[in-house]
């Protein structure tokens, strides 16, 4: 790791515990800062910036080898809301509509995907593009990321095995038992299941094409097979004794 890379390492760890704990901390783990179990595994998991800043920092950082563009800080104050989503639970479903050119698919569909991926906290994935050319080649971006990001794999391991488990164009069952799936938003959602579960998590982003919004017959049958579909694919939440014991699965409406 480089210079760079710890100093990202202490800027966050300061920010969720203060300048005396975040030092404190880097000389505690010094030896581990970045291995398996390591600092910025924990720190990751509880800060989706600082996941995407070094674990995904070929995308979001710029660098003489790259072309990646500054972040905003809108897309800062969007992993603030997926943080509130997924890591305190605080609700399940969410939209958001941005202008083109603004990064969505990247900053937050493939981010959070590759995110609650390592981190087992979505069990079943599933992201539904608008066009199976687009479902595939989401695919092939994640699976390069598990598969070849050298910063993923000293932390996590060796997540793709594709002699053990199913990994093509179109799905992903991780050695963790994580499945990550794409479809086209023509592909039916209800009724899917991997190992017995429904999905955890589901995104579509922007489903909608020219012809699902030439007349108001052709929206009124993109939002009945939304309804019918794609919002019984998932499960709700389960509450005993007003305390929440699972979670619901996660809707996210990119558009």
């Amino acid at each position: 790791q480089t210079k760079e890379d710890r100093q990202l390492l202490y800027i966050y760890l300061r920010k969720l515990y203060g300048k005396e704990q975040a030092t404190e901390l880097m000389v505690k783990h010094k030896n581990n800062l970045f291995g398996q179990n390591g600092l910025s595994y924990a720190l990751g998991k509880r800060s989706i910036p600082f996941f995407c800043l070094y674990y995904l920092q070929d995308v979001f950082r710029i660098k003489d080898n790259n072309d990646a563009r500054e972040l905003a800080d809108f897309h800062y104050e969007i992993w603030n809301t997926l943080e509130n989503m997924v890591i305190k639970d605080e609700f399940d479903r969410l939209v958001l509509v941005l202008p083109r050119g603004h990064s969505k698919t990247t900053t937050i569909t493939f981010a959070l995907v590759v995110y609650m991926a390592v981190y087992q906290l979505s069990f079943y994935t599933i992201v539904q593009g608008k066009t199976e050319n687009d479902a595939q080649k989401f695919i092939f971006e994640v699976r390069n990321a598990l598969e070849n990001n050298d910063y993923i794999k000293e932390t996590f391991g060796e997540l793709i095995n594709s002699r053990r488990f199913t990994v093509n164009k179109n799905e992903m069952h991780l050695t963790t038992d994580v499945k990550i799936e794409a479809i086209s938003s023509t592909s039916s959602m209800r009724g899917r299941k991997h190992l017995g579960k429904r999905p955890t998590l589901i995104i579509c982003d922007d489903i909608q094409g020219l012809d699902d919004v030439i007349s108001d017959s052709a929206k009124e049958k993109k939002m009945e097979t939304f309804q019918k579909d794609v919002l019984y694919a998932g499960d709700t939440a389960v509450y005993r004794k007003d305390k929440k014991v699972k979670s619901g699965t996660k809707y996210i409406i990119l558009g």
